[in-house]
């Protein structure tokens, strides 16, 4: 009995070890802890102390770019929750946000499993939805599956006088337009999101924006205000502690340094 209840306050703190290695983003730090507490957790272990540690798990892996592990590490989050009936947690699952499309398209079928235990209409509806038409946009050739979600999305967010979810819905277009050669971006939405993001406190988001927003005024001719606006998405990238994200706004702020000269 001593040992057992050694072995559960090992898992215990190891759990809250890699919760705040997650908040500090020190993931290689927090996937350690993670792993150490899934090794000691004991088989009668309830699905959902197994599921928060897998999810956690993934977390770390998603920023770690480890996509097919971070997949897995969701899947069985998820489902262990939706086993145990706990579809707050289980919908809090699908909402993860990936970057690099493997990660993304994958985690589609998760999405649309928990589309179906939300309320229809609600935030989290336009939530999933936005990251169904992101996940499809990557390898879905009929744009109209993703514009479909991607609109749905962006109603819920009108609705909900939701600009946080507004601001989601952009890049969700915009990846549709980059990927799959979808409608083009217009001017007026590409302020509303810079207004959006110079709103609302997500370096993710900001990122991608400004991102886009300095391409454009590349391809239009304004370099200086290019560089501008890509040099701030650099910024907002390295707040976010998104290391994938990071690298895809350099390359793309260099790309446009060469193409200029």
């Amino acid at each position: 009995a001593e040992a057992v209840a050694g072995t559960e306050n090992l898992a215990h703190y190891s759990q809250i070890a890699g919760e705040s290695a997650l908040a500090k983003l020190a993931y290689d730090e927090a996937l350690r802890h993670f792993e150490r507490a899934l090794a000691v957790t004991p088989i009668s272990s309830s699905e959902e102390r197994v599921a928060a540690l897998r999810f956690g798990s993934g977390l770390a892996r998603v920023a770690l770019r480890e996509h097919e592990s971070a997949l897995g590490d969701l899947t069985a989050a998820f489902d262990a929750y939706m086993g145990a009936g706990n579809h707050e947690r289980a919908v809090h699952v699908a909402r993860t946000r990936f970057v690099g499309g493997e990660g993304r398209y994958g985690m589609v079928p998760i999405i649309q499993k928990a589309l179906e235990v939300v309320e229809p209409g609600s935030t989290d509806e336009g939530w999933l939805q936005v990251y169904l038409g992101r996940g499809l946009a990557m390898a879905d050739p009929d744009t109209d599956h993703s514009l479909t979600a991607l609109r749905r999305a962006l109603d819920i967010a009108r609705e909900h006088n939701d600009e946080h979810l507004e601001l989601l819905t952009f890049e969700g277009f915009s990846f549709v337009n980059m990927f799959q050669n979808g409608p083009e971006i217009t001017n007026e939405q590409m302020q509303r999101a810079v207004m959006l993001s110079d709103r609302i406190d997500d370096p993710v988001e900001r990122a991608t924006v400004y991102r886009s927003h300095g391409v454009e005024l590349w391809t239009r001719g304004h370099g200086d205000l290019g560089r501008a606006a890509l040099e701030e998405a650099k910024v907002a990238a390295v707040r976010s502690g998104d290391r994938e994200r990071s690298s895809s706004v350099h390359w793309v702020l260099m790309q446009a340094c060469l193409w200029n000269g």
